[in-house]
C-alpha cells in the first residue's frame, strides 16, 4: 500500500468509568504525521486492538465521486476488514498535503465501520471509516476515525468486505459493543430488554440531544468495584426513566432519525490535549446510542 496516504459522530473516544461514575465521552482526535508517497507497508500498530468479549473537506481538484451507476465495492453502514499491515488513515480523501495524515495505522484483521465512500480521489477508492474498537479507560492512541483507500494502484486489496458474530440483545452484551457493531448487527430495528437502572447522569458531551443517561444493569446484576461497560439508556421525547433500582422492560433502538441533527456545541478536547473532533463523527456517535420508545415496570 501507499504508505503517504490516509484517512463521520469526531475521532470518538468514550471514556467508560467504573459504574459509580459519571459516564462521560469525549471526542478524540491525533495529531498528523508525514508520510511518503510510494512506501511499502511496514509500521507495526502501536496500539492493542484486543477487545474484551461481547457478556469520515473534500478540497483537492482531482476529488470525484464513483458515478451512481457503478457498482459500490464496499456500501455504507457495512463492515470491512483491514487485510493489509500499515494502512494510513487521512482526514480527507486524497494525498494532498491538506489531507493530513493520522500517526496511527490499520493492520490487519482489524474490522472498520464504513462510514461514507466511496471517493475517487488521486488514482485511489477512498472510504471514511471508524474503528471498530472499544477503549475501557482513557486510550489516547486508539486507532482513528478517517479516510482509507481501498486498494494500491497495483490492484493490491487493503481493506475488504467483512462479516461480524453479533451476540443477543442483552444489556451486558450490548454494553461491549463498538457503535459499528450495534449499526452493523441491529440498525434501528427495535430491541426489548429486561434490567435495572443503574446510576443516571446529566450528559457531560457536547452533542446537542443528549441530556440525561441512564445505565441498564443486567438483571440480577452484583454490582462490583472494577471497570464494567453496559449499556446507556437516552429517552425519547415524552419517555421518563424511573429510579435507579427500578427493574424495567424497555424498548428502543440504535440510530435513531434524531441521531442525524446531533452536533458539536464544544469542543472538550483541549482540556486533554486533543484536537477538535469532526462534525461527521458526532452523528456516528449519536447513531450508536439507544434511545428508549417504551418502559415497562417489572414487578420486583
Amino acid at each position: 500500500m501507499v504508505s503517504g496516504m490516509s484517512r463521520f459522530r469526531f475521532v470518538t473516544i468514550r471514556i467508560v468509568p467504573r459504574v459509580t461514575a459519571p459516564l462521560a465521552i469525549v471526542l478524540l482526535a491525533a495529531a498528523c504525521s508525514v508520510g511518503t508517497q510510494g512506501e511499502s507497508p511496514s509500521a507495526s500498530p502501536s496500539v492493542s486492538l484486543d477487545q474484551p468479549p461481547p457478556s469520515a473537506s473534500l478540497a483537492a481538484a482531482s476529488l470525484s465521486p464513483s458515478p451512481s451507476s457503478a457498482p459500490v465495492g464496499l456500501p455504507r453502514d457495512s463492515v470491512a476488514q483491514v487485510v493489509t499491515t500499515d494502512l494510513v488513515v487521512r482526514s480527507s480523501p486524497g494525498v494532498g498535503a491538506e489531507s493530513e495524515i493520522y500517526p496511527e495505522r490499520l493492520n490487519e484483521p482489524m474490522r472498520v465501520f464504513v462510514v461514507d465512500g466511496p471517493v475517487r480521489a488521486d488514482g485511489f477508492d477512498w472510504y471514511l471509516v471508524d474503528p471498530m474498537y472499544i477503549c475501557v479507560d482513557v486510550c489516547l492512541e486508539r486507532p482513528r476515525f478517517g479516510w482509507v483507500a481501498e486498494a494500491g494502484k497495483d490492484g493490491e486489496t487493503w481493506i475488504a468486505a467483512a462479516t461480524i458474530d453479533c451476540p443477543a440483545p442483552h444489556p451486558d452484551s450490548l454494553g461491549w459493543l463498538s457503535t459499528g457493531e450495534r449499526l452493523a448487527c441491529f440498525g434501528n430495528a427495535p430491541l426489548t430488554l429486561d434490567g435495572t437502572v443503574g446510576d443516571c447522569y446529566a450528559a457531560e458531551t457536547p452533542v446537542a440531544w443528549k441530556q440525561r443517561s441512564c445505565v441498564l444493569l443486567p438483571p440480577n446484576y452484583v454490582l462490583r468495584d472494577t471497570f464494567e461497560r453496559f449499556l446507556s439508556l437516552y429517552a425519547a421525547d415524552g419517555v421518563q426513566i424511573p429510579r435507579t433500582g427500578t427493574d424495567v422492560r424497555v424498548i428502543g433502538h440504535f440510530d435513531d432519525p434524531m441521531a442525524e441533527t446531533c452536533a458539536v456545541l464544544a469542543n472538550p478536547a483541549p482540556d486533554f490535549g486533543l484536537p477538535p473532533v469532526p462534525a461527521e463523527q458526532a452523528v456516528l456517535s449519536c447513531r450508536g446510542d439507544f434511545v428508549v420508545t417504551s418502559i415497562e415496570l417489572l414487578a420486583s
